[in-house]
């Protein structure tokens, strides 16, 4: 019976040492050190203007005729011919994240508060500002409308 007792405590004592040497917790934690640099941008670039204005609905009369006779076909179509599933152009809020999307990959000033109030209260207009840009672009057509 002591032979499994002193196997016993041989067994706790070596879990609290390491090869007959005792362990001590670390007082001081490894020092990292940060090697990057952060760099300050003062002045933002300027991104470029739309080439159509919000009220320029009839540059194009083709696209001015689908948004207004086919006008949910066609916002349906913006999501599809940028990538996005045709759905993302039958809300505001779609309609928002679209005019975004497409600005923030063209290099086009703006903010997405810009985006989301321009297309509740003007959609017909920024329907059409939308479309011609992608024209603009050489996005390929709508799928929905023949524009």
């Amino acid at each position: 019976m002591e032979k499994q007792e002193d196997v016993k405590d041989a067994r706790i004592s070596n879990q609290y040492t390491n090869n007959g040497s005792q362990q001590f917790p670390v007082q001081v934690q490894p020092q990292s050190y940060n090697t990057t640099t952060n760099t300050v941008v003062l002045n933002q670039p300027q991104g470029r203007k739309w080439r159509y204005g919000l009220y320029d609905c009839c540059a194009n009369y083709k696209i001015c005729m689908c948004v207004y006779c086919l006008y949910l076909c066609y916002q349906s179509g913006l999501g599809s011919r940028m990538g996005e599933g045709a759905c993302a152009g039958l809300s505001p809020c779609g309609l928002s994240s679209l005019r975004t999307k497409f600005r923030m990959i063209h290099g086009i000033e703006g903010t997405v508060l810009e985006d989301a109030c321009v297309m509740i209260w003007c959609s017909g207009c920024a329907t059409c500002q939308l479309g011609n840009e992608m024209a603009a672009e050489n996005y390929p057509t709508n799928d929905c409308s023949p524009c």
